[in-house]
């Protein structure tokens, strides 16, 4: 059997190594629809080495025998970061989600995640993914609400005052349909 590419996509982390030569670490967290999937990738498309962009295909090796039930995978790849480069997007079977940054500095980690807005944030908007992970927000949300599935994006934050789960200090926040 063939790899195919995973159900869905939840979180996507781009983070600046400055310690290392390949010094960008992209992690994708997202779900498949049975059990059993193994050998998760993120495989590059063709690019040019000046595209402002690389594109990841996000997927996995099926199971012969497997339950039907969603279940979590993810895949981590390091690349080497070049001057043009301001994008990283990664393709599901039914999603994109797509880390946006002018220019990642030492040991920063761009986020991108998706998920429908809760009010259990104590001190912050928070954020629930669909695969159960919580998140907070700073910054402005828009007219986004509670209840609202968003793809949020920004810097995830290395201290915070909302006392709750990982926090992201906004860059975008857009309404989406899965």
């Amino acid at each position: 059997m063939s790899k195919r590419p995973v159900y869905r996509i939840d979180e996507v982390y781009v983070e600046h190594l400055k310690s290392l030569a390949i010094n960008l670490k992209v992690e994708v967290s997202g779900v498949v629809e049975e059990s059993g999937w193994t050998d998760p990738q993120l495989v590059l498309r063709p690019v040019k080495p000046e595209d402002k962009i690389k594109v990841f295909d996000f997927i996995a090796e099926p199971s012969h025998k497997s339950l039907q039930v969603i279940t979590p995978i993810s895949a981590v790849v390091n690349i080497p970061k070049n001057p043009f480069l301001n994008e990283i997007d990664v393709y599901s079977s039914i999603n994109k989600v797509d880390v946006i940054f002018e220019d990642l500095v030492d040991d920063i980690t761009m986020v991108s995640v998706i998920g429908n807005l809760t009010s259990e944030g104590v001190e912050c908007q928070a954020l629930r993914t669909l695969t159960d992970n919580l998140f907070t927000l700073v910054g402005d949300i828009h007219d986004c609400k509670v209840g609202d599935l968003v793809l949020a994006s920004g810097v995830k934050a290395r201290a915070s005052f909302c006392m709750q789960g990982t926090t992201i200090e906004l860059r975008s926040i857009r309404h989406i349909i899965l």
